[in-house]
């Protein structure tokens, strides 16, 4: 087995580790990790909360042996009950989608940034209701700006130095007073000057 090398997850690795003398147990394993990815989310996102299979159960108001073999079954046990108690218990919302199955991670991109678009327009239906909150949500689409973009131009920059790009996109952000922002690694900028005219260059 190669220790530096990386694996998608852990079937992977057990095929690497068995070989070819046993592709039969690596596929066995990894159809048993299908059947268990909501089992597993669930039982992590208890641990990480701190929370108690026994909250689990008072939830459930069943026993905590029934929330241990819970975690222990497959995906097909688990109820909208369920999932109600866990994310009752671990003080989350539960939100559903439904993908097709041929969709792809450009899809994934643009249904994402169509939830983006609608934030900012609850933010902004909230803006006109509060001076302070007008402020708030002002300085955060500044905040929001420097990370998308930066979350962009990094992902540009890990592509093969074989593509060649094919434009140069410039971003300006202009700012009329002296604001506060912060950038994408959450440190506090001062500007000083009265206005600040900024761009960004691929």
């Amino acid at each position: 087995m190669n220790r530096s090398k990386k694996y998608s997850d852990v079937a992977h690795m057990m095929g690497d580790i068995l070989g070819s003398d046993d592709e039969g147990f690596a596929s066995e394993l990894a159809d048993q990790l299908k059947q268990t990815q909501i089992v597993r989310l669930l039982a992590t996102m208890r641990n990480q909360k701190g929370v108690t299979q026994n909250e689990i159960a008072d939830n459930l108001m069943c026993r905590q042996a029934r929330v241990s073999k819970l975690e222990h079954g497959i995906d097909d046990d688990i109820s909208i009950r369920t999932l109600r108690a866990y994310a009752k218990a671990c003080e989350y919302n539960i939100e559903l989608m439904f993908r097709t199955k041929n969709s792809t991670m450009v899809d994934d991109i643009k249904h994402y940034a169509f939830c983006i678009k609608r934030c900012f327009e609850q933010l902004t239906q909230l803006a006109k209701q509060d001076e302070v909150v007008a402020k708030g949500v002002a300085d955060f689409h500044v905040e929001a700006l420097f990370n998308l973009v930066n979350i962009v131009k990094e992902s540009e920059e890990r592509l093969p130095a074989r593509y060649e790009k094919s434009f140069e996109p410039q971003i300006r952000v202009e700012f009329d007073d002296d604001p506060d922002f912060c950038d994408h690694s959450g440190e506090t900028n001062k500007i000083e000057s009265s206005r600040l005219e900024k761009e960004f260059r691929e």
